[in-house]
């Protein structure tokens, strides 16, 4: 009994003693534009935080496989996606020069656009092959919550391998994508909308 005890102890002692991995954390590039001069008359786009469903409110790198959804256990992203795409929408659509302002989710100021939207993958699909799949859903509203627009998004971007950075290289790479196709679509329903 002694001797399974103390096996035991050296057992569990060794465990412990593993070192950890060190834990990575990802964040999406903003864009390296100069400043756009923003035309005096333009409308004044607000951003309201984009919604998602719960693996996507957390800071998880996130993988699927057929029909099952991982997450690499030592990378993460600095924030959750939801928030990182909100972010990077404002910096992408501010360097525009469409908008007289484009105003994050907590501002204090009145937009007379808004711009709400929904994540609704944002994860390296491994099968047939690696990609990197963001799918979003946005809603332009005026300031009287009239729907201007709406418009669906699925990005996908191919993955050099598997694995965490080279996803979540990818993940970037279609996030950027995305704010470009965002702010091309804006710019036809706004101008529509100022006819």
């Amino acid at each position: 009994m002694k001797k399974a005890l103390l096996a035991l102890l050296l057992l569990l002692g060794g465990c412990a003693s593993t070192p950890r991995p060190p834990l990575v954390e990802y964040a999406l590039p903003l864009p390296a534009t100069p400043e756009a001069p923003a035309p005096a008359d333009g409308p004044v786009l607000s951003l309201a935080t984009l919604q998602a469903p719960r693996p996507l409110t957390a800071r998880k790198l996130l993988y699927r496989q057929g029909r099952r959804l991982g997450a690499y256990a030592w990378h993460r992203w600095a924030e959750a996606p939801a928030a990182l795409l909100t972010q990077l929408l404002v910096e992408r659509l501010a360097a525009t020069g469409r908008w007289k302002a484009v105003l994050p989710p907590h501002s204090t100021g009145r937009g007379d656009l808004r711009l709400e939207g929904t994540l609704l993958d944002f994860s390296l699909h491994l099968d047939p092959q690696p990609t990197a799949v963001i799918r979003a859903r946005f809603v332009l509203l005026d300031r009287h919550h009239r729907v201007l627009g709406e418009r669906s998004f699925q990005i996908q971007t191919p993955v050099a391998a598997p694995g965490p950075a080279a996803a979540a290289d990818a993940l970037g790479r279609a996030a950027a994508e995305l704010g470009d196709r965002v702010a091309r679509w804006l710019a036809g329903v706004s101008a529509v909308e100022n006819r």
